[in-house]
Protein backbone atom coordinates (compact mmCIF):
# COMPACT_ATOMS: atom_id res chain seq x y z
CA UNK A 1 0.00 0.00 0.00
CA UNK A 2 1.04 3.36 -1.04
CA UNK A 3 2.14 5.65 1.44
CA UNK A 4 -1.29 8.33 2.14
CA UNK A 5 -3.43 5.92 0.49
CA UNK A 6 -5.86 3.58 1.96
CA UNK A 7 -7.04 0.30 0.19
CA UNK A 8 -10.87 0.00 0.48
CA UNK A 9 -13.01 -2.61 -0.98
CA UNK A 10 -16.28 -1.79 -2.39
CA UNK A 11 -19.71 -3.78 -2.91
CA UNK A 12 -18.55 -6.08 -5.52
CA UNK A 13 -15.20 -7.03 -3.07
CA UNK A 14 -12.98 -5.03 -5.40
CA UNK A 15 -9.93 -3.43 -3.63
CA UNK A 16 -9.12 0.50 -4.15
CA UNK A 17 -6.88 3.33 -3.16
CA UNK A 18 -8.65 6.11 -1.86
CA UNK A 19 -5.90 8.92 -0.60
CA UNK A 20 -6.22 9.69 3.33
CA UNK A 21 -6.71 13.53 4.12
CA UNK A 22 -4.12 14.53 6.61
CA UNK A 23 -5.03 15.38 10.23
CA UNK A 24 -5.94 18.49 10.18
CA UNK A 25 -3.45 20.87 12.26
CA UNK A 26 -3.28 24.29 14.02
CA UNK A 27 -0.66 25.80 15.41
CA UNK A 28 -0.37 26.67 19.42
CA UNK A 29 0.51 29.83 20.73
CA UNK A 30 4.12 28.84 21.29
CA UNK A 31 4.18 27.79 16.98
CA UNK A 32 4.13 24.71 17.17
CA UNK A 33 1.70 22.72 15.21
CA UNK A 34 -0.53 20.07 16.90
CA UNK A 35 -3.39 18.24 15.54
CA UNK A 36 -7.11 19.10 16.41
CA UNK A 37 -7.75 15.80 18.72
CA UNK A 38 -4.21 17.74 20.78
CA UNK A 39 -5.85 21.31 20.49
CA UNK A 40 -9.85 19.72 21.42
CA UNK A 41 -7.69 18.04 24.58
CA UNK A 42 -5.89 21.09 25.79
CA UNK A 43 -9.01 23.53 25.74
CA UNK A 44 -10.75 20.03 27.49
CA UNK A 45 -7.81 20.47 30.09
CA UNK A 46 -8.56 24.36 31.00
CA UNK A 47 -12.22 24.16 31.35
CA UNK A 48 -11.82 21.06 33.89
CA UNK A 49 -9.86 23.62 35.56
CA UNK A 50 -12.23 26.33 35.88
CA UNK A 51 -14.74 23.94 36.36
CA UNK A 52 -14.92 24.73 40.24
CA UNK A 53 -15.35 28.58 39.38
CA UNK A 54 -18.15 27.85 37.36
CA UNK A 55 -20.30 25.60 39.87
CA UNK A 56 -19.83 28.25 42.32
CA UNK A 57 -20.89 30.58 40.26
CA UNK A 58 -23.60 28.61 39.07
CA UNK A 59 -24.78 28.05 42.53
CA UNK A 60 -24.59 31.96 43.83
CA UNK A 61 -27.13 32.92 41.11
CA UNK A 62 -29.42 29.99 41.97
CA UNK A 63 -29.20 31.24 45.56
CA UNK A 64 -29.57 34.47 44.57
CA UNK A 65 -32.74 33.77 42.10
CA UNK A 66 -34.29 31.91 44.63
CA UNK A 67 -33.74 34.03 47.73
CA UNK A 68 -35.24 36.90 44.86
CA UNK A 69 -38.47 34.70 44.15
CA UNK A 70 -39.10 34.36 48.03
CA UNK A 71 -38.60 38.26 48.81
CA UNK A 72 -41.25 38.47 46.32
CA UNK A 73 -43.99 35.91 46.99
CA UNK A 74 -43.59 37.08 50.80
CA UNK A 75 -44.34 40.56 50.16
CA UNK A 76 -47.27 39.55 48.05
CA UNK A 77 -48.29 37.33 50.73
CA UNK A 78 -48.21 39.58 53.62
CA UNK A 79 -50.95 40.71 55.79
CA UNK A 80 -53.97 41.48 54.98
CA UNK A 81 -54.69 45.10 54.73
CA UNK A 82 -58.63 44.83 54.21
CA UNK A 83 -60.99 44.49 57.42
CA UNK A 84 -62.97 41.25 57.93
CA UNK A 85 -66.71 41.71 57.96
CA UNK A 86 -68.92 41.96 60.77
CA UNK A 87 -70.56 38.53 61.78
CA UNK A 88 -73.90 40.28 61.68
CA UNK A 89 -73.56 41.37 58.07
CA UNK A 90 -73.02 37.46 57.17
CA UNK A 91 -76.03 36.03 56.19
CA UNK A 92 -77.23 32.61 54.98
CA UNK A 93 -77.22 31.56 51.73
CA UNK A 94 -80.18 32.87 49.59
CA UNK A 95 -81.96 29.82 48.15
CA UNK A 96 -84.26 30.31 44.88
CA UNK A 97 -87.59 28.62 45.44
CA UNK A 98 -86.58 25.22 43.17
CA UNK A 99 -83.88 25.26 45.91
CA UNK A 100 -83.76 23.06 48.83
CA UNK A 101 -82.07 22.61 51.76
CA UNK A 102 -81.12 18.85 52.87
CA UNK A 103 -79.00 17.25 56.03
CA UNK A 104 -77.13 14.94 55.29
CA UNK A 105 -77.76 11.34 57.63
CA UNK A 106 -75.09 8.97 58.65
CA UNK A 107 -74.56 6.54 56.25
CA UNK A 108 -75.81 8.47 53.29
CA UNK A 109 -73.69 9.44 50.21
CA UNK A 110 -74.31 12.07 47.42
CA UNK A 111 -76.06 9.35 45.04
CA UNK A 112 -78.18 8.52 47.49
CA UNK A 113 -79.24 11.94 47.92
CA UNK A 114 -79.34 12.22 44.51
CA UNK A 115 -81.31 9.40 44.12
CA UNK A 116 -83.98 10.44 46.16
CA UNK A 117 -84.92 14.31 44.69
CA UNK A 118 -83.84 13.23 41.23
CA UNK A 119 -84.81 9.55 40.84
CA UNK A 120 -81.06 9.63 39.19
CA UNK A 121 -77.99 8.89 41.09
CA UNK A 122 -75.60 10.02 38.09
CA UNK A 123 -77.17 13.53 39.29
CA UNK A 124 -75.03 13.72 42.22
CA UNK A 125 -72.63 16.21 40.37
CA UNK A 126 -75.15 18.66 39.94
CA UNK A 127 -75.55 18.71 44.24
CA UNK A 128 -71.47 18.97 44.18
CA UNK A 129 -71.62 22.28 41.68
CA UNK A 130 -73.80 24.04 43.90
CA UNK A 131 -72.64 23.16 47.23
CA UNK A 132 -68.97 23.81 45.76
CA UNK A 133 -67.45 20.67 48.09
CA UNK A 134 -63.92 20.29 47.82
CA UNK A 135 -63.59 16.74 48.52
CA UNK A 136 -67.06 15.05 47.17
CA UNK A 137 -66.23 11.78 48.54
CA UNK A 138 -66.27 12.00 51.78
CA UNK A 139 -69.03 14.89 52.95
CA UNK A 140 -69.63 14.29 56.39
CA UNK A 141 -73.41 13.70 58.43
CA UNK A 142 -74.96 16.86 59.02
CA UNK A 143 -73.76 18.82 56.43
CA UNK A 144 -76.29 20.77 54.99
CA UNK A 145 -76.43 20.55 50.99
CA UNK A 146 -78.76 22.83 48.75
CA UNK A 147 -80.25 20.66 46.35
CA UNK A 148 -80.43 22.84 42.80
CA UNK A 149 -84.01 21.63 40.57
CA UNK A 150 -85.48 19.83 43.14
CA UNK A 151 -89.05 18.02 42.82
Amino acid sequence: MARGKKTIRNKNNIATDKPVKPAKTSKNPQGNITSLSNLKQNVLDQIKLSESYVSLILGAIVVLVLSLVFFVFLRGNGPSQGKLPDSDSISPPITKASEKIYILKQDEALWDVAVKFYGDGYRYTEIIGANNLENPDYVPPGTKLIIPNAK
